[in-house]
């Protein structure tokens, strides 16, 4: 036991130096958000998702009002960065443009969403105006395609380029400001930034002109989402199963992994495809309640999802974070862990004592064979207390909610061992090593035990 201890306490030392780290690392983080946001916080022109607008055009919807040209910018539902809506700035054999004038920030930062879409060669463009309405003074722009060349550029003065874009693809773009340096610079596509510039005029930046070039033959349309102080970056979701790259993450939020156990590289998530058959493998396939749950799925209430992670009976046992409401959801408290079983471990006896008592082979067991089982018994609530905490030291953000080979008595470590599934498919490889290896403890325990039984039965 003692070379065991001294073995593990270099982890145990280990683990608390990442904790002290982790700690100093939120209170720095902490800090340091509110020692930026001091100065900064709102520190925009104005925000605008555009959700709150009704479909069709935008000039008269949240202060946005006609700048030049015709009236063609809409707000639209089929193509967003995020949300629900955006704003189409369609081709059109003419130039036409929109305003929108928010307050007056001296140092500050403005971002917004990009995408183009065009099946053809075009070579009409869109500028992203930033000016000073007091002044009427144009302060930097943001240009897209400027010569016919998918170029994205920085008006402040003279062209700089920030980078190139594909169709049908959104780009986020950052920009940010200090009127008392006179000075402006540009992110595109979370690149680098670029130098600080100067811009076309000195001003106060406090609007914005989103306008549209004309081409008479070729074209493409443009669209603009989520105005605000920085660029939305899109993750994982249900909206864009494409950023998710890895079998949990696509799962959890009701898209559907495809995997080629042969080829891993290959692997990749996507919307559940229309003729996908709602399953547990498949979750996201299935449209309603009903059917989600009937595969032994998860119902969120707007989509079926593999997992569940709020406190709650059955598999959901594990989310329950204390004793009380473990047990309001009828779970089994362990107190030696500390965390919430689905249900005791139930073994054929209460202890391994009574098991030796009708099993030994003896009229009365002997005192060494009844310390030895008691031994036993510590031993393994010990080594169950080791695995615990080691599955629970790797556990992400939640603990997976399903499992085959474990059964339900260790449900947090399954959260880590699926971990292994996403670089093997859903071949429970984790699963099979830690049953592998709790099965040869298993027989090497008992060899030892009949050998000293062995040993010590009277002749």
């Amino acid at each position: 036991m003692s070379s065991f201890t001294i073995k593990l306490n270099p982890s145990v030392k280990e683990l608390r130096i990442w904790l002290l780290k982790i700690s100093f690392g939120v209170l720095f983080v902490v800090f340091g958000i509110f020692g930026v946001f001091s100065d900064v916080l709102g520190a925009t022109i104005f925000e605008d998702d555009f959700e709150a607008y009704d479909l069709g055009f935008l000039v008269g919807q949240g202060d946005w009002v006609w700048s030049f040209g015709d009236d063609k910018a809409e707000v639209q539902s089929e193509i967003k960065v995020e949300g629900q809506k955006a704003v189409k700035f369609p081709h059109y054999a003419s130039t036409y443009g929109v305003k929108k004038i928010g307050s007056s920030v001296p140092i500050g930062s403005l971002g917004f969403s990009f995408l183009a879409t065009s099946e053809l060669e075009y070579s009409n463009y869109f500028v992203f105006n930033v000016r000073d309405s007091t002044l009427n003074k144009l302060l930097f722009g943001i240009y897209f395609n400027r010569g016919d060349t998918n170029k994205v550029e920085l008006f402040a003065p003279g062209f700089t380029l920030l980078g190139y874009y594909e169709e049908d693809i959104w780009y986020p773009v950052d920009i940010e400001w200090d009127t008392d340096a006179d000075k402006v610079r540009v992110k595109f596509n979370n690149g680098d930034w670029t130098s600080w510039k100067d811009p076309v005029n000195p001003g106060i930046p406090d609007e914005t002109r989103l306008e549209h070039y004309k081409n008479d033959t070729n074209w493409a349309d443009f669209y603009i989402d989520y105005i605000a102080e920085t660029s939305f970056t899109p993750t994982c979701s249900l909206e864009r199963c494409d950023l998710c790259e890895h079998w949990f993450d696509c799962e959890v939020v009701g898209c559907c992994w495809y995997y080629n156990p042969y080829f891993i590289d290959f692997n990749y998530c996507a919307t559940c495809s229309p003729w996908e058959e709602c399953s547990w493998e498949f979750c996201g396939a299935c449209l309603n309640q009903e059917t989600c749950e009937a595969a032994g799925c998860f119902w969120t209430g707007e989509y079926c999802s593999w997992i569940v992670s709020e406190c709650g009976g059955e598999l959901a046992c594990q989310f329950c974070l204390t004793e009380e409401t473990c047990e309001a959801e009828g779970c089994h408290w362990n107190l030696y862990s500390q965390t919430c079983w689905y249900e005791a471990p139930v073994l054929p006896y209460l202890s391994w004592l009574d098991y030796y008592d009708e099993h030994g082979g003896y009229d009365e067991p002997l005192s060494f064979i009844n310390n030895l089982a008691l031994t036993s018994d510590n031993t393994f609530a010990d080594t169950t207390a080791l695995l615990e905490g080691f599955t629970i030291s790797f556990n992400t953000a939640d603990a997976l909610a399903r499992g085959s080979a474990l059964g339900n008595v260790i449900p947090k470590g399954r959260g880590y061992l699926k971990v292994f599934d996403g670089l093997f498919g859903h071949y429970p490889i984790g699963e099979t090593f830690i049953f592998i290896l709790i099965f040869m403890v298993a027989i090497g325990l008992f060899r030892i035990i009949r050998h000293l039984r062995q040993i010590t039965k009277p002749l």
